[in-house]
């Protein structure tokens, strides 16, 4: 749906990963960063308040520390050993899930369509989506008007009206209709703040 070329699994079960060793899965991201050697990092924040899914917090932490380490020779030196080289990603997007964090907003007004699509086709996740809103609502006694009206196996209004929202409210202080928020991390601004105040001082 995407048009992606590759995509590689891990084999890991759902739901627990954060029994399988963190440094060894920072090393297996390492090593696909130094083969791969991406422009961009996209992944979860580890520093995002009251994340409940253990692999989201257990991906984030180790995924951080590997575009931290992938371009230093002395985090997993045997890797450069069968000759891949240090690598430095860029640019990292990570996903912002409380506004309050989000330091960039991506026009996705253009891909809107692409994205419900996408979502839709995940169509085990989205019935599971639609019954946890359901029993939600059974399980607090509000809203139960709603909760008879949530069907697992037609997911697709609920889901389509949700992002359309969702994503109008994340860009309601922008020039765009639809919007994706992130905490935007760019090591070239430390480059850029180290340029600029050395030409500062040598115009002085």
């Amino acid at each position: 749906m995407l048009g992606k070329r590759e995509v590689l699994f891990l084999g890991h079960p759902d739901g627990y990963l954060d029994e399988f060793p963190k440094n060894k899965l920072r090393g297996v991201y390492v090593e696909h960063i130094r083969q791969l050697m991406p422009q961009v990092l996209i992944t979860f924040d580890p520093f995002a308040p009251f994340e409940e899914h253990p692999d989201h917090r257990h991906v984030a932490v180790a995924a951080l520390e590997a575009v931290s380490f992938s371009q230093m020779p002395l985090y997993y030196p045997k890797q450069l050993d069968t000759g891949l080289t240090t690598h430095l990603v860029p640019e990292r997007y990570y996903f912002a899930k409380a506004p309050v964090h989000a330091n960039k907003v991506v026009d996705i007004t253009a891909f809107i369509d692409k994205k419900i699509e996408a979502l839709c086709t995940h169509e085990s996740q989205m019935r599971m989506m639609i019954q946890d809103f359901k029993l939600s609502f059974q399980a607090t006694g509000r809203h139960p008007e709603l909760a008879e009206g949530l069907d697992p196996d037609n997911f697709r209004p609920l889901l389509e009206m949700m992002i359309r929202a969702w994503a109008q409210s994340t860009a309601r202080d922008e020039s765009f209709e639809y919007g994706e928020a992130f905490r935007y991390d760019y090591p070239g601004e430390i480059v850029d703040r180290v340029s600029g105040a050395r030409f500062l001082a040598t115009r002085r």
